[in-house]
């Protein structure tokens, strides 16, 4: 409607700009809510520094701590309530299969290289949510972080 009153009549050219708006909109709306769906399935995986594991094992009720290293280094000491699975056990990936995908796990090994590749491993199972520790228990070892021995 027009200042005098009159009405006009619009012509299909005249609507497009009208019609951009709503379909930015969709297109905005789709966007983020692909992102939100990926970060989702994604998970959490990464590498953490000894001071943010010890925060993670200080704060996160349910934290499983993988230590994968042989038998003999375990003894030697581990992280407390550590659980030991050998990586150069043949059946190792076997042994991932059965651990909680829906839990967040802390791996560490003794200088970082197992642990590394585990976490590699557990994200190809579809694990939700793991990281690897900087350094390993040499690291741990050396800030005389609390363990076992």
């Amino acid at each position: 409607m027009f200042a005098s009153g009159e009405v006009r009549k619009l012509y299909p050219i005249e609507c497009i700009p009208l019609l951009f708006f709503p379909m930015k909109l969709l297109l905005t709306t789709v966007a983020l809510l692909f992102l939100f769906f990926a970060s989702v399935d994604a998970g959490s995986f990464g590498d953490v520094t000894t001071k943010k594991a010890s925060s993670m094992i200080s704060s996160k009720k349910g934290l499983l701590i993988l230590d994968v290293r042989t038998p003999e280094e375990y003894a030697k000491g581990h992280l407390v309530n550590a659980r030991l699975m050998n990586y150069y056990e043949k059946t190792f990936k076997d042994q991932l299969k059965t651990l909680p995908k829906d839990r967040t796990v802390l791996i560490y090994c003794k200088s970082g290289r197992r642990s590394a590749e585990t976490l590699a491993m557990m994200k190809e199972l579809g694990f939700s949510s793991a990281y690897n520790m900087l350094g390993g228990f040499d690291a741990w070892s050396k800030e005389k972080r609390r363990s076992t021995k």
